[in-house]
């Protein structure tokens, strides 16, 4: 019912995992980025998986086959790219384009920065899936694709909980952040926004904060983090207390 499969420095195989009774896997493959072309991938057939997690950044394929709704997933790939751009992605474009719909059953993704920036490269150049299933979602990104969100978040119609990491906050301050696109999942059923990032008053950091509470008429809690014993402007607690949320029962919570 659970595999763990912890691939050597200098292991190439294609791993194919078939299983009608398996629940829980767990793939780790890291390696020289030297080897990044010569690596397979990895082909999973799993009907009753209930949770997967992959930590790879060498393989350049993955395909998931039969995944049932309601399983949890946890991602850190990047298809085998040392430079994630869109060039990049274009090259491994029919790739992803097999993985997304594999996955796209899931209710609960964790997603890590180079996923997420590999997959908002993608949505470039071509639609996503929609991820219907999704009721929740964590995910890491870089303060450059924070623009990308808002356009991400039209594949998941159904999202409840949102949380929603940076790692590389000290950026926040030389980029911004505008979206004019609202999607379906703030309109009728986006409940929790957990925003891992320190209130330091930065234009882009507020607009974030503006984007969700203006938006999301069910919000019920919009949480901001303070990394301790940093101390924050009590000014910078009252512009947010003023910015007008679209939800009456909405609380704004620091942790």
């Amino acid at each position: 019912e659970e595999l763990k499969i912890l691939v050597g420095w200098n292991d190439l195989k294609l791993y194919r995992v078939k299983s009608r009774s398996l629940k829980k896997f767990f793939f780790i493959r890291t390696s020289s980025a030297s080897l990044r072309d010569s690596v397979s991938g990895v082909v999973i057939d799993a009907p009753l998986l209930r949770v997967m997690c992959i930590y790879d950044n060498v393989s350049k394929s993955f395909q998931v086959d039969n995944l049932e709704h309601g399983a949890k997933l946890g991602l850190a790939l990047d298809f085998g790219l040392e430079d994630l751009d869109e060039a990049g992605v274009s090259s491994r474009r029919n790739r992803v384009r097999s993985f997304l719909p594999g996955i796209s059953r899931a209710s609960f993704m964790t997603i890590d920065a180079d996923t997420f920036k590999l997959i908002h490269d993608y949505f470039k150049l071509e639609p996503l899936p929609q991820f219907r299933y999704v009721s929740r979602m964590s995910v890491t990104l870089c303060v450059s694709d924070l623009k990308g969100l808002p356009t991400f978040l039209e594949s998941c119609p159904n999202l409840e909980v949102l949380n929603v990491a940076l790692n590389d906050y000290e950026e926040m301050n030389h980029n911004s952040f505008f979206a004019s696109v609202v999607p379906e999942c703030l309109l009728s059923s986006l409940k929790i926004v957990d925003l891992d990032i320190r209130i330091s008053g930065y234009a882009a950091e507020m607009k974030l904060v503006n984007y969700f509470l203006e938006n999301s008429p069910v919000l019920k809690t919009l949480a901001l983090h303070v990394n301790y014993p940093l101390v924050v402007d009590y000014d910078i607690f009252k512009e947010l207390l003023r910015i007008p949320r679209r939800s009456a029962m909405c609380q704004v919570v620091v942790i």
